[in-house]
C-alpha cells in the first residue's frame, strides 16, 4: 500500500474536514496570532547557533527536531510568520493522516471522521500552531507516526517500515516525553519475545542491557530539568512555589512534611528521584495523585469558564468512549496494547515530574485519545441506530 494513500477517501468527509480545519485555523490565528512564551527564545537561538555547525546542548538537543524546523526557515528569512503558517499547514496533513489511520483500523469512514472531528474541534490541539513551541510539530508527527505504524501493520513493506523509522525518529527528537512512542512499539514485541521459552540467557542479557540503556537515556533527558526542586517544594503545577501570591498557590501544591528527606544531588538524577520516593512514600503518593488529577482532568482553575466547559464537553466524554473501546475490546489486541502502553508511559512521565502550567503535556495524548474515543462513540451510535423506534 503506497504512502500516498494518506489522501485516499477523497469524499465529502475530507472536504468537510478541510473546510472545518481552515475555519478553525483562521479563527485561532486571528485570536492568537504569533505567540512567544518562555521557551520560544531558546528554540530560536539554538537554531541560529546551528548555522555555525552542529553542537550538543544538554537541554535543547532533545528538542532538536523543532530547532531544525526553525533552522530551515531561517535559511530563507528570519521572519516568524512563515514558521507559523507552515505549522498550520503541516497540522492540516496531520489531520488527514489521523483520518486515514482510523479508517484503516476500522474500515469505517464515519469512525475516521469522528476521530478527526474530535481532534479539530478541541482548540487546545490546534492553537499550538500559533506558538513558537515544539508542541505543534510534535503533535503533527505523532499523527504521521500513527498512520505509518498502522499502515505497516496492514501492509508490511520496506517503504512503510522506512516511513515508521523516519516519523518516529522525528518524534523522538521533538520532546523528552517522545520515547513513549518507542516504548509503545517495543513493549508488545518484548512481551511476545519473553513468552518464547527459547534463548533464556539471551533474554535475560537483553533485558539487563535494555533496562540500563533506558535508565541512562532517561537520566540524560531529564538531567537539565529541576525535578528534585519540584519534589522538594511540592509543586503539582511546574514552579508554583515561585508565585506565592497566586490565588491558586496552595491548591496546586502539596505541603511538604517537616521531616522531608531530600537526597544529595551529586549523582544521577534518576537515582536521586528513587531515593526521594523511597524515603518520602506518603508525601510522594500525594504529589502523584495531585498531578494525575490535574493532568487527566485537563482543567486549570485559572482558565476561563468557556475553556473549562469545552474540556468537560469534549475531553471528559472522550475518556468515557475511549474506556468503552478498551473494555469492550473494539480494537484488536495488537493495536490496543501499544496504544495503552503509549498512554500509560505519558502518565508515568508526567506524574513523576510535573504538570505544566498551560497544559502542553496533554498534547501527545490527544491523537490516541481521539482515535479510541471515536471507535467507542461510533459503536454507541450503531447501538442507538439498531434500536427499534418507539
Amino acid at each position: 500500500m503506497p504512502i500516498t494513500n494518506i489522501f485516499q477517501f477523497r469524499t465529502t468527509n475530507v472536504t468537510l474536514l478541510s473546510i472545518l480545519y481552515f475555519v478553525m485555523s483562521v479563527y485561532l490565528f486571528n485570536k492568537y496570532g504569533t505567540q512567544f512564551v518562555n521557551d520560544s527564545p531558546r528554540y530560536l537561538n539554538y537554531a541560529c547557533y546551528l548555522k555555525s555547525g552542529f553542537y550538543y546542548d544538554p537541554l535543547n538537543f532533545w528538542y532538536f527536531t523543532y530547532a531544525i524546523f526553525i533552522y530551515l526557515h531561517q535559511f530563507f528569512s528570519d521572519a516568524i510568520l512563515p514558521i507559523i503558517i507552515n505549522q498550520y499547514l503541516i497540522g492540516y496533513f496531520a489531520v488527514l493522516a489521523l483520518y486515514r489511520a482510523t479508517g484503516i483500523i476500522t474500515g469505517n469512514k464515519t469512525t475516521a471522521l469522528l476521530a478527526s472531528l474530535l481532534f479539530i474541534i478541541f482548540p487546545d490541539n490546534l492553537f499550538w500552531h500559533s506558538y513558537i513551541l515544539t508542541e505543534s510539530i510534535y503533535s503533527s508527527f505523532l499523527c504521521f507516526s500513527f498512520y505509518a505504524i498502522i499502515l505497516h501493520l496492514k501492509a508490511p513493506t520496506k517503504s512503510n517500515f522506512t516511513l515508521i523509522v523516519i516519523t518516529v525518529t522525528i518524534c523522538f527528537f521533538c520532546k523528552p516525553t517522545s520515547p513513549a512512542l518507542i516504548f509503545a512499539l517495543v513493549i508488545p514485541w518484548l512481551a511476545k519475545f519473553l513468552k518464547n521459552p527459547s534463548y533464556r540467557l539471551w533474554k535475560i542479557s537483553s533485558l539487563i542491557v535494555t533496562g540500563m540503556t533506558v535508565l541512562i537515556l532517561a537520566n540524560q533527558m531529564i538531567n537539565m530539568h529541576r525535578v528534585m526542586l519540584i519534589y522538594e517544594k511540592g509543586d503539582i503545577i511546574f514552579a508554583m512555589h515561585q508565585i506565592p501570591n497566586n490565588p491558586f498557590h496552595d491548591f496546586l501544591r502539596v505541603t511538604p512534611p517537616d521531616d522531608l528527606h531530600v537526597p544529595e544531588q551529586d549523582g544521577p538524577l534518576i537515582i536521586s528521584m528513587v531515593e526521594f520516593i523511597v524515603n518520602n512514600p506518603i508525601y510522594w503518593v500525594k504529589l502523584l495523585l495531585g498531578k494525575l488529577i490535574v493532568y487527566l482532568s485537563h482543567i486549570r482553575p485559572y482558565w476561563s469558564w468557556s475553556h473549562i466547559i469545552a474540556v468537560i464537553l469534549i475531553i471528559w466524554p472522550s475518556y468515557y468512549f475511549a474506556i468503552m473501546t478498551l473494555r469492550k475490546k473494539l480494537l484488536s489486541k495488537k493495536l490496543l496494547l501499544p496504544i495503552f502502553t503509549y498512554l500509560l508511559m505519558h502518565l508515568l512521565i508526567v506524574c513523576n515530574t510535573w504538570v505544566d502550567w498551560d497544559a502542553r503535556f496533554f498534547v501527545p495524548l490527544f491523537p490516541a485519545l481521539a482515535l479510541l474515543a471515536a471507535v467507542g462513540l461510533a459503536d454507541k451510535l450503531e447501538q442507538l441506530q439498531a434500536k427499534p423506534f418507539r
